[in-house]
């Protein structure tokens, strides 16, 4: 079906729904023996399909069309790399397939989870015994890759037990933590703190702190989205609809739409150690082939 006929499909099942669901609705309240109570319910459940229904819709239309020529890889993109690469459980053989999996692709940057943070923001060296391994590694069989820490903690900005950075010291010791895996060989540190509310000041004073740590990055910002390479059916998610081809659609048409000659931006594919072959060929076969289609 192509994606009009799949949106003027969508947009007469919508119509359909909400016609009988009207006609019901306007049956059930006039019904004499249909008291107040379930004449209340009968209207709620009519007022939310229709958002729902609406909302549906929306994004389908949002999805339909092709992606522009030429909204591939920017070579700016990155992978999420597990705790097993620095702990001492991935090995050469593992390297092997790392690399064979990103030759050919437009990944700069390798975001290793070499945390988490102490809640107190320092960061225990014995987390990342393997990390300089990974670094000359790395650089060694894929060049112009960027390996960098990636660290992260739960805040305790909805009254959970987690890292205040609201504290001075904390933030201090955060810093401290940036500088140590720098020294460690990283390249860089990717920050990973959350509930994070926007606009959070403490945030945003921890990063300019970080950041006279970690400046000779390069200038400007890349815009990097997320491909959910995870397999996970619960109330949160939905293995069915939340795959890699779908975000990387979902990327190439907003490009199209927005700005398709937007040199900034690249995906990054959420994680490596719950990525499949499938995962990786739906990355190659979408986005990962440079210039033009």
């Amino acid at each position: 079906m192509s994606g009009r006929a799949a949106v003027l499909h969508v947009l007469r099942r919508a119509g359909s729904v909400l016609g009988r669901g009207r006609a019901a609705f306007v049956r059930g309240w006039a019904h004499p023996r249909l008291k107040w109570p379930k004449r209340v319910a009968a209207g709620a459940v009519v007022l939310l399909v229709v958002p729902v229904l609406t909302a549906g819709v929306s994004l389908r239309l949002q999805y339909a069309g092709d992606p522009a020529p030429g909204t591939r890889t920017r070579e700016r993109d990155a992978v999420w790399l597990g705790h097993a690469w620095v702990d001492g459980r991935n090995g050469e053989a593992q390297l092997a397939e790392l690399v064979q999996r990103m030759r050919g692709t437009g990944v700069r940057d390798l975001y290793v989870h070499a945390g988490p943070l102490e809640h107190d923001g320092s960061l225990r060296a014995s987390r990342y015994p393997k990390a300089r391994w990974l670094v000359r590694a790395v650089r060694q069989e894929l060049p112009g890759v960027r390996v960098q820490a990636w660290l992260g903690d739960v805040l305790s900005t909805e009254g959970k037990t987690g890292m205040d950075l609201g504290e001075r010291a904390t933030r201090e010791r955060v810093v401290r933590s940036a500088r140590q895996v720098l020294d460690a060989g990283f390249a860089g540190v990717h920050f990973d703190l959350e509930p994070l509310h926007s606009g959070d000041r403490d945030y945003l004073s921890l990063l300019d702190d970080v950041h006279a740590v970690t400046r000779g990055t390069p200038r400007g910002t890349d815009l990097l989205m997320g491909l959910p390479a995870f397999h996970t059916d619960n109330i949160g998610h939905r293995e069915s609809a939340e795959t890699v081809a779908a975000a990387v659609r979902g990327a190439r048409l907003g490009l199209s739409r927005e700005d398709a000659r937007r040199e900034r931006f690249g995906v990054a594919l959420y994680g490596d150690f719950a990525a499949t072959p499938g995962d990786w060929a739906a990355y190659r076969r979408g986005w990962g082939a440079p210039t033009s289609d």
